[in-house]
C-alpha cells in the first residue's frame, strides 16, 4: 500500500512537472511576440516603448549609434550594401536639387558664383540642359541670347556644339551670326568644332563671311599637332586676301597657331604691307619667334626707326625686338628709338 502511494505521487509530480514547462514555454512564445510586435510610425522609423533601452546597434534615427573610433573602423558609406537598384543615382541627386525656371535664365546677368554653380548644373543634367537649348533657339532678344550663349558656351559639349553648327549654317544672317559667337565660345578644345571651322574657311570667300569665322579662332586653346597644323595652313592662305581687315586678323590668328618658325616667312612679308593695320599685327606676330641669321633683327629696326612709320607699328616692332637676343649697341639702339618715341606726341 505504502509502495503504490509512492508511485501514485511520483506520477502526479511529472505531470505537474509537464504542465508547469508548457506553461512557462507557452508564455515565452507570447512575450516574444509582443517584443517583436514594435509599432512603426507613418515616417518609418521605430517607435520606442516607453521602458525601452536603445540598442546600440538599433538602425533608426534616434538611436545611439556606436562610436567608430571605440571599434576602430570607419562606418559603411551610405547604400554601400544595398542592392544597385536601390543606390542612389546621380540623376535622383539631380532631381533633388531645387528646380531651375528657364524661362528666367538669361533674363539678367549673373555673378560669378551663380553663373559656375548654373554651368555645373547643366553639365550634371541633360534635361535642364536641353530645355535651355530649346529656348535659346526660340528666344530672338540680342540681350537674352548673348547671354544663353555664354552660359551654353561655358557647358560646352556635344549638344552645344550641334546647336551651333545648326545656327551657323542658317540662311539668316543674324542666326549664324549668333552660330558663330557660340562656335567661337565651344571652340577652345572642341575638335568638333574645329572641324565646322574648317569648312567654313574652305567655303567662304568674302569679308563678310571670313571675319567672323576668323574670330572664332582666336582662342586656340589645347590643339593637337595636327589640327593646329592643318588651321593655320588654311589661314595662312589667307595672307594674300585683298580685304587688308581679313590680312589683318589672318595675321594676328596666325601667330596664334603657329609655332616657332611655321609662317615667319608670311609674317614678315607683312610688315611691309601698304596697310598699316596689316603691318602692326605682322610685328606683333613676331614677338617671340627665333632669328637664327639676324635678318629679322635688321628687318624689325627697319620699322621701329622709320619716322614715317605709324606709332603703333613701330611700338609693336620694339616689342619683338625686346624679345630677341640683341648686343649691347643694338639694345642701346633700341632703347633710343623707344626714348623718342615717348617724347613724341600721341598721333
Amino acid at each position: 500500500m505504502a509502495r503504490g502511494g509512492t508511485v501514485a505521487i511520483a506520477a502526479l509530480v511529472g505531470v505537474a512537472t509537464v504542465a508547469l514547462v508548457g506553461y512557462l514555454l507557452s508564455r515565452g512564445a507570447t512575450e516574444g511576440a509582443a517584443v517583436r510586435q514594435v509599432p512603426v510610425t507613418t515616417s518609418g522609423s521605430i517607435q520606442r516603448q516607453a521602458d525601452e533601452t536603445p540598442s546600440p546597434f538599433a538602425t533608426d534615427p534616434d538611436a545611439v549609434s556606436l562610436d567608430a573610433a571605440a571599434v576602430g573602423t570607419e562606418p559603411p558609406d551610405a547604400g554601400a550594401d544595398l542592392p544597385e537598384a536601390a543606390r542612389p543615382s546621380d540623376d535622383a541627386a539631380t532631381a533633388r536639387q531645387d528646380p531651375i525656371d528657364v524661362a528666367s535664365l538669361g533674363r539678367a546677368d549673373l555673378d560669378d558664383d551663380a553663373f559656375v554653380a548654373l554651368v555645373a548644373r547643366l553639365d550634371q543634367d541633360p534635361g535642364l540642359l536641353a530645355a535651355v537649348v530649346d529656348a535659346f533657339r526660340a528666344e530672338v532678344d540680342p540681350a537674352r541670347l548673348a547671354r544663353l550663349a555664354r552660359l551654353l558656351g561655358a557647358v560646352g559639349g556635344p549638344t552645344v556644339t550641334a546647336l551651333a553648327a545648326e545656327l551657323v549654317y542658317s540662311t539668316d544672317p543674324g542666326l549664324r551670326a549668333v552660330g558663330l559667337d557660340l562656335l567661337r565660345r565651344v571652340q577652345p578644345g572642341n575638335g568638333e568644332a574645329r572641324d565646322i571651322i574648317a569648312g567654313l574657311l574652305s567655303n567662304g570667300t568674302d569679308r563678310e563671311t571670313l571675319m567672323p569665322v576668323l574670330q572664332t579662332l582666336t582662342r586656340p586653346g589645347v590643339v593637337p599637332v595636327d589640327e593646329r597644323t592643318r588651321l593655320a595652313g588654311q589661314v595662312s592662305l589667307l595672307a594674300g586676301h585683298d580685304d587688308p581687315a581679313v590680312r589683318r586678323l589672318g595675321l594676328s590668328v596666325l601667330s596664334r597657331w603657329s609655332d616657332g618658325a611655321e609662317n615667319v616667312t608670311l609674317m614678315r612679308d607683312g610688315l611691309v604691307d601698304t596697310h598699316a593695320g596689316v603691318r602692326e599685327a605682322a610685328a606683333y606676330a613676331l614677338v617671340g619667334r627665333a632669328d637664327p641669321d639676324g635678318a629679322l633683327t635688321a628687318e624689325l629696326f627697319a620699322v621701329a626707326d622709320d619716322a614715317d612709320e605709324d606709332e603703333r607699328v613701330r611700338r609693336a616692332a620694339i616689342l619683338a625686338l625686346k624679345n630677341l637676343p640683341l648686343d649691347d649697341a643694338d639694345r642701346a639702339r633700341r632703347l633710343a628709338i623707344e626714348g623718342v618715341l615717348d617724347l613724341a606726341p600721341r598721333r
